[in-house]
């Protein structure tokens, strides 16, 4: 699988950039590290990393002798922002080799700077989506909400595939308030990346070429 990208002029407006996270994101869907033919689509999402992507074991975590060790990668926090170094998003980490566990929190910590954090109201499609907390948290890519708002519609990378490895899925979650709580497919909400107030890098970004047709 060869993911079909071309390099465009960044769109002026912010609802012209969204669609292009979200073109961008959709794109993935289907996406499996079990499959040879998908390797290298993976290690060019993924990035640069100090040695090598541990794509071709399960991901798990477990705890040994008062310690926590982990095998494999979970990868929903790094498709994610895989898609944010497609769209030049001016976050320095993501263009150098990746340390281990640092995804979610690095883009959180950088949507503080910037502004881009929300707590309120909802996420819009191509905003990054953080639920859960310490070993259940997970990184969505919001892509669409439907049957009036009940539920989100997300790109979600670190969902076990083929051979139980990593895949890429277009997933339908519930969105519900629970007291003061939002919960989205069994997980509070902790908050969401709002893209129209990310820095950008670059004056160019990369899209499926089927997105560049529509500028």
């Amino acid at each position: 699988m060869e993911l079909d990208l071309v390099r465009i002029p960044m769109p002026s407006l912010p609802g012209d950039r969204r669609g292009m996270f979200v073109a961008n994101a959709v794109s993935l869907d289907g996406l499996e590290a079990a499959r040879p033919e998908h390797r290298q689509a993976w290690l060019d999402l993924l990035g640069p990393i100090r040695g090598h992507w541990d794509l071709d074991r399960p991901f798990r975590v477990w705890k040994e002798n008062g310690r926590w060790r982990t095998e494999g990668v979970s990868t929903c926090g790094l498709v994610a922002e895989g898609i944010w170094r497609r769209m030049s998003v001016d976050l320095p980490e993501l263009y150098e080799p990746y340390e281990v566990g640092s995804a979610i929190e690095r883009a959180k910590r950088y949507a503080k700077q910037v502004g881009a954090w929300r707590t309120q109201g909802r996420p819009r499609p191509g905003d990054y989506l953080i639920v859960g907390t310490k070993l259940k948290t997970h990184a969505r890519t919001v892509v669409d909400w439907r049957d009036g708002g009940e539920t989100l519609i997300s790109v979600d990378g670190g969902v076990p595939g083929e051979n139980g490895l990593q895949s890429i899925r277009l997933r339908p979650t519930s969105w519900k308030k629970l007291g003061s709580f939002i919960i989205s497919g069994g997980r509070v909400v902790m908050g969401w990346i709002d893209v129209e107030s990310l820095r950008f890098s670059n004056n160019e970004i990369s899209v499926p070429r089927s997105a560049s047709l529509v500028m």
